[in-house]
């Protein structure tokens, strides 16, 4: 129903580029929940694409751009295009490295966007050995922003790194990420059961 108010359903009324930005948006979500995953990911990419053609929004809308950066990257993955979808991850980590001055909460998003879809990624590759990486990289991110991480994200990159060391069979290190083993006393690295 939403889809079909006449706002919604035809994009020469999105006049402006805060217009364009939730015409998109709210496309992409809806269709998507609607179970449409290729419409749902042509707005999404629709999205970004009118935003990377103006770098200078790209930098204004920083905070409308990553995160559509992830919603692309999501239905990329849903849809098993994989190769775009490593792309994505690239841009969004792209963003934390420009060289220009970032703030905190920026970074923050680009640790969490980037870690749970790159995990997510070799999760869904089978690619575990680079998921050891990521899940390294993601460890020494819960470090840095340690506090700064709402608890939702906090436990989705939990798990993540909980599913990559046990797809790599390594599996004292996914217990400890489960909860399940303590790190014990003594030697680094020393695992114990209580």
């Amino acid at each position: 129903k939403i889809l079909s108010d006449e706002i919604l359903s035809n994009e020469e009324k999105a006049d402006s580029f805060t217009a364009k930005i939730y015409f998109y948006y709210i496309n992409g979500v809806c269709h998507e929940m609607k179970g449409d995953l290729e419409l749902g990911y042509e707005y999404r990419k629709r999205f970004v694409e009118i935003t990377e053609a103006n770098p200078r929004w790209m930098e204004i809308h920083v905070k409308n751009y990553l995160p559509a950066l992830n919603n692309l990257a999501i239905s990329q993955m849903e849809l098993r295009m994989f190769d775009e979808m490593s792309d994505t991850i690239y841009k969004i980590r792209a963003i934390g490295t420009s060289g220009k001055k970032i703030s905190e909460d920026i970074q923050l998003s680009v640790f969490i966007f980037s870690s749970i879809l790159e995990m997510n990624y070799c999760l869904k590759t089978g690619e575990f050995e680079n998921g050891i990486y990521a899940a390294k990289e993601a460890e020494e991110g819960l470090k840095k922003f340690s506090g700064k991480i709402h608890k939702q994200y906090e436990i989705v990159i939990h798990n993540s790194i909980k599913y990559i060391y046990f797809g790599a069979s390594d599996l004292k290190k996914s217990l400890l990420w489960s909860g399940c083993l303590a790190p014990g006393p003594g030697v680094p690295g020393e695992v114990w059961t209580g």
